[in-house]
């Protein structure tokens, strides 16, 4: 089981702590990532990701290039899907049946958003498909965030050949 939570390594024992608490509390198996901060941003390089807004924080480029580390270890370690998480989140109510096996999921899926959002979303109308009693739309419209999602290998590919091709202009 691949599920990583993001979180920073020094001075942050209170969000480690929630975040074990959520997920040993529903028996999901999780790998802490040591986020990229802003005394290790020149992992960009080894990347080959560009910024191209002196506006964005360290600590935005450091969440950008979090995330991307974790797509770039999917991609090199040939992982099928895994899940990627912030470690403020709260688990939903059954969220173990969708984040203990990732059997069901299908490996033509880029990425499985799983975070609820208070923006009014356009979704499809019928589930592409059911766990238990767990229904999965098509999202049909824009949903900004990245606290939590499942990603495929074929997504981590997506997002990290399109993110490697131009600079990065905006906050993930």
């Amino acid at each position: 089981m691949n599920n990583f939570i993001i979180s920073l390594k020094d001075n942050n024992e209170d969000r480690r702590t929630h975040i074990s608490n959520q997920f040993n509390s529903k028996n999901i198996p999780f790998l802490f990532f040591d986020a990229i901060n802003k005394s290790n941003l020149d992992i960009s390089e080894h990347l080959n990701i560009r910024f191209n807004n002196p506006n964005l924080t360290a600590g935005e480029k450091g969440c950008f290039l979090s995330h991307i580390f974790l797509w770039k270890k999917i991609i090199d370690e040939n992982i099928d899907v895994a899940g990627i998480f912030e470690d403020d989140i709260y688990l939903g109510k059954n969220s173990e049946e969708l984040l203990r096996n990732y059997s069901w999921v299908n490996k033509n899926i880029d990425i499985i958003k799983i975070e609820k959002s208070n923006d009014k979303i356009k979704t499809s109308i019928r589930p592409i498909k059911k766990v238990n009693d767990i229904q999965i739309v098509r999202l049909k419209s824009r949903h900004l965030g990245t606290a939590g999602y499942i990603i495929t290998n074929k997504g981590a590919h997506f997002l990290f050949d399109k993110i490697s091709q131009k600079p990065i202009n905006n906050p993930i």
